[in-house]
């Protein structure tokens, strides 16, 4: 059996590590080159694009779009742009999202069409949409029914900070569990989300008109209580408005550079005949310089051999912290 040395593949990174964020986002780089060497040896150069963030947030709203609440959305969009204008102000960047309590209407903010500062919307934007919400919706709130049934939808990025922001004045009156509410935004957010409500209830706001409630006791209170949320008062909107961005500010995540993986599953794609044993993966450059061992992350080891599709897989990229920093790979094929 002939056995030779085939190829010593060179991946560069671009990456700094990311404060307050679980794990960057990955995305496909096209266009690796070939290049023979002397020695009949191959060698690949598959540089790894890299994008700058900033304090990236997603906030889904869900507005009760029920008879009683034309104040409430009034004094919303009214107020939108000092609490838009106070993210923007920190170094924010905000994508929207609205959802209603009225589980049968189709969301178009933040799924058909985008409202964020990527596509250069503006406060007056959100505003507007909130204008169009309306108060025809169905009667039984079920707020946290419509965060179930879309939130997966919404949150698209995993680098970004996540908030719900909930506007109402009636108990919760969905079917879904408080339990089943955590892992629905554990899923689709990939970590923590930040969650705020403001109600309005006999027991919170006495002077002002809700639907007859008490939040202690309540359903509503046990779901808030179980995301961890925090309660603020409807008819205090300003107040409220400003407490929620206060809230949000310190949470935002710190910025960076985002390392784009080369086929977004931290992987390298190496020859079918690969002998496993015989492959080597070295970091050149950055804060861990040397041979990277193979195994289990819980070993001590940073790849795996995927021998079915002929790939090294990386459990993550957390260990490379140098700009300059690239990757080598040796293998043998069987011929």
């Amino acid at each position: 059996m002939l056995h030779f040395t085939v190829s010593s593949l060179a991946f560069f990174l671009g990456f700094a590590q990311i404060q307050a964020l679980a794990a960057p986002t990955f995305v496909p780089v096209q266009d690796c080159k070939e290049t023979v060497v002397p020695g009949a040896k191959k060698y690949f150069s598959c540089p790894l694009e890299t994008r700058t963030t900033g304090k990236e947030v997603e906030i889904l709203w869900i507005i009760d779009d029920s008879g009683s609440m034309d104040p409430h959305q009034q004094a919303l969009a009214k107020l939108s742009n000092s609490f838009l204008t106070d993210l923007t102000q920190a170094g924010a960047s905000w994508r929207m999202g609205i959802l209603t309590t009225d589980i049968a209407r189709v969301p178009e903010i933040g799924f058909k069409r985008e409202l964020s500062t990527a596509q250069k919307s503006l406060p007056a934007d959100f505003a507007k949409e909130i204008k169009r919400i309306g108060t025809s919706g169905d009667a039984m709130e079920r707020a946290f029914d419509s965060l179930d049934k879309h939130a997966t939808a919404f949150f698209k990025d995993p680098a970004a900070h996540h908030v719900v922001i909930l506007i109402s004045d009636a108990e919760n009156q969905a079917s879904i569990l408080p339990r089943d509410m955590i892992q629905v935004l554990t899923q689709a957010t990939g970590g923590q989300t930040q969650v705020f409500a403001l109600l309005a209830a006999n027991d919170l706001t006495p002077s002002c008109a809700n639907e007859g409630w008490n939040f202690r006791g309540s359903r509503m209170e046990s779901m808030i209580q179980a995301l961890q949320g925090k309660v603020y008062d409807l008819c205090d909107m300003p107040n409220s408005l400003k407490s929620v961005s206060k809230e949000i500010i310190p949470s935002l995540p710190a910025g960076g550079i985002i390392t784009y993986d080369l086929l977004g599953t931290r992987t390298i794609q190496i020859d079918s005949k690969a002998i496993a044993g015989t492959i080597g993966v070295t970091l050149v450059g950055g804060s861990f310089p040397g041979p990277l061992k193979e195994g289990p992350k819980a070993s001590g080891g940073f790849w795996e051999y995927d021998a079915s599709n002929s790939m090294i897989r990386f459990h993550d990229f957390a260990f490379v912290t140098s700009p300059n920093a690239r990757f080598e790979v040796s293998y043998q094929v069987q011929l």
